[in-house]
């Protein structure tokens, strides 16, 4: 594993950015617990996770097992999380597949290319936050 992870508390959200390389699908689980294991530490139900500069591994295979790793091994809580997470234009396949494969699970986890257009729906009222007011 070759990447940083940074993060910023912000108004509302965590900002989070990784630049890097993750190679294959055992990376990738333990990338995802290294950034679980910090939105964990910051207690925010909105995250907004860029890796425009990170290259991912393109084996789909790594996603559907990474999927079934939150489903199975992360705690309840993570269906309470709002995950925005960028990919950079070549990865948008490997996002788009990210997104599919978790909101088929329940989970609020979105992929976009842009951060304006993430941070626009990371910020905007859930259904099920407006039925709690």
């Amino acid at each position: 594993m070759n990447f940083s992870i940074t993060s910023e508390e912000r108004n509302s959200y965590l900002y989070m950015e990784v630049k890097g390389v993750v190679s294959d699908g055992e990376e990738l689980a333990a990338h995802s617990k290294i950034l679980y294991d910090k939105i964990g530490k910051l207690n925010h139900t909105k995250i907004i996770i860029v890796q425009s500069e990170l290259l991912l591994p393109f084996d789909i295979v790594s996603y559907f097992d990474l999927v079934k790793d939150y489903i199975n091994s992360y705690p309840p809580e993570i269906y309470h999380l709002k995950i925005v997470a960028i990919f950079s234009e070549e990865n948008k396949l490997v996002g788009d597949t990210w997104e599919t494969l978790c909101q088929s699970r329940g989970l609020k986890f979105y992929s976009f290319t842009s951060i304006e257009e993430g941070l626009d729906c990371l910020l905007m009222e859930d259904e099920d936050e407006l039925s709690d007011i």
